[in-house]
């Protein structure tokens, strides 16, 4: 969606996406907002201003993990004469342990439905330039621009997980900014008739 509108000293356009996507595999899926708003405005004959800035949140749920704890690692140990349906009684109702064919006591089926591996993450993108034009041939510009990055991890191995047998809880917050600033100052003259 964008909602667009202006003349020859003003103008915006704000625009919203939303994505929701299912994974290939159960119980995960992402679902992703993206807004974006951009405006230009010139107050002045010699000043204009260009600023945008961009909100973006995205929750990924049970991102899919790659190494020793991943879904594929799982799938490969399955040996070839066991139906992959045998595995969805994941969890042994006893001692609660994954039920698996494997001695690592590996279950696909309890990672997709059991465990919890999920990340949100917020973004704001923005920038803001001044230009100023002083005469036909001098001018210059003032630019800022930042960019944060906030991502929230959280991952739960449920209690009988076959590496983490009392289970495991981790929550972990990642926060990164950059903020740049730049100026430039521009000559349009002729050094010589040539």
């Amino acid at each position: 969606m964008a909602i667009e509108g202006g003349n020859e000293l003003a103008n915006v356009r704000f625009s919203y996406t939303n994505t929701q996507n299912q994974g290939i595999m159960e119980n995960t899926g992402l679902k992703r907002n993206n807004f974006n708003l951009r405006a230009f405005v010139q107050p002045a004959k010699f000043i204009s201003v260009d600023a945008k800035v961009t909100y973006f949140n995205q929750y990924a749920q049970n991102r899919a993990e790659q190494g020793t704890q991943g879904i594929m690692s799982y799938l490969y140990d399955i040996p070839r004469n066991v139906q992959i349906d045998d595995y969805r009684n994941y969890q042994n109702p006893v001692n609660y342990a994954a039920v698996s064919h494997s001695t690592l006591g590996q279950n696909p089926f309890w990672t997709l439905n059991h465990d919890v591996l999920d990340d949100t993450r917020n973004r704001i993108q923005g920038f803001a330039k001044v230009n100023f034009d002083i005469t036909d041939w001098f001018s210059f510009f003032i630019r800022v621009g930042t960019d944060l990055v906030t991502q929230n991890f959280e991952r739960i191995d449920q209690y009988g997980h076959w590496y983490n047998p009392q289970g495991y809880l981790n929550f972990t917050t990642n926060r990164v900014q950059e903020t740049n600033a730049d100026f430039l100052l521009m000559f349009k003259k002729a050094i010589s008739d040539d």
